[in-house]
């Protein structure tokens, strides 16, 4: 635990304000004197090194080092309370205004630290009440860019939920769009590995990327999420629907899964992909397998038997007539 790290803390700070109360006016003012004659500050001060610094300053250093040190870690239940005490921190700073404040002096070499910050800043923003804000998004896009799953599942789900809202905002950019696509394969990988498919396909479908789908899918996955496109058919609009079938025929044409392909393809009424699928499954026994389900559907294709070895065995397993999706 930091407590005890908290509680040094306080009283660094207490101890801070003391000595300013203490100071000497005589001091006060020739250090006033000799800053008129001082040159302006450089934009990057120089570090002092630590054995030149006093022992208030080697403290305060300390101090913010382990605050930036809490702020990298996981455990969200200590940020508010280290950043509250980050900002007393430079406030209570006792430099004068030709120099740069000490707090500030020892967090410069941790100027990247902001970007984590905002990384923190998504997370907690989950608690705000202000969905149409979208903080937790826009703190994400700033931020450092560190595995999104990192923050746990909830977050993600979260983040999800915001990223189909803004994406159909009528005055979003084309730049802003693919920084969302972007955040939205991070995102998608991130459930296929925890076995929330549902959660990827309704993102991308929300993002209208299903496309992209394909190359986050592995043997482990593809019948779960071939299973959840083919069942959200009759509950898309045109093209949507033909797009989410053709996505599953692809699945299963990647893994070999022949007869769920022609079945897709059937249902997309597409001759050209069905005889595509056919022409694809050289095993002669899945073959015959599809030959029925043709033939179920009067659904008749005109077989090359130099292509088909059995192709007149085929023939017979598949009499219709010749038109797709006749009865």
């Amino acid at each position: 635990t930091y407590q005890h790290y908290f509680k040094q803390i306080n009283l660094s700070s207490e101890h801070r304000m003391a000595v300013k109360d203490t100071t000497p006016p005589a001091k006060a003012v020739s250090d006033k004197k000799d800053s008129k004659d001082a040159p302006p500050p450089s934009d990057i001060p120089e570090e002092t090194p630590d054995e030149d610094l006093t022992e208030e300053d080697r403290a305060l250093k300390e101090s913010l080092e382990t605050m930036v040190t809490v702020l990298k870690e996981k455990d969200s239940k200590l940020y508010m309370n280290t950043l509250e005490l980050m900002c007393t921190s430079i406030r209570s700073a006792t430099s004068s205004m030709t120099s740069v404040p000490k707090p500030l002096k020892f967090l410069r070499p941790h100027y990247e630290s902001p970007l984590r910050f905002a990384d923190i800043l998504s997370v907690l923003s989950m608690t705000n009440a202000d969905q149409e804000e979208r903080a937790c998004l826009k703190y994400r896009l700033v931020g450092s860019g560190a595995e999104v799953g990192d923050w746990g599942h909830e977050y993600v789900r979260h983040l999800s939920g915001e990223i189909g809202r803004q994406v159909n905002e009528p005055d979003i950019n084309q730049a802003e769009k693919d920084a969302l696509v972007v955040l939205a394969k991070s995102i998608v990988e991130y459930d296929m590995s925890h076995n929330t498919e549902s959660e990827a396909c309704d993102l991308l479908m929300e993002i209208e990327c299903i496309d992209v789908l394909e190359q986050f899918v592995d043997a482990t996955c593809y019948e779960r999420v071939c299973l959840y496109l083919i069942s959200c058919v009759p509950y898309v609009p045109e093209p949507e629907d033909k797009t989410l079938l053709k996505t599953a025929l692809n699945l299963y044409l990647k893994f070999e899964v022949y007869p769920l392909a022609l079945r897709c393809a059937i249902q997309l009424n597409d001759m050209d992909l069905v005889q595509d699928v056919f022409s694809t499954c050289k095993d002669p026994a899945v073959q015959k397998q599809m030959a029925f389900m043709l033939g179920r559907q009067q659904i008749f294709l005109d077989l090359d038997e130099s292509q088909f070895p059995e192709a007149e065995e085929l023939t017979e397993i598949m009499p219709g007539s010749g038109k797709l999706g006749s009865t």
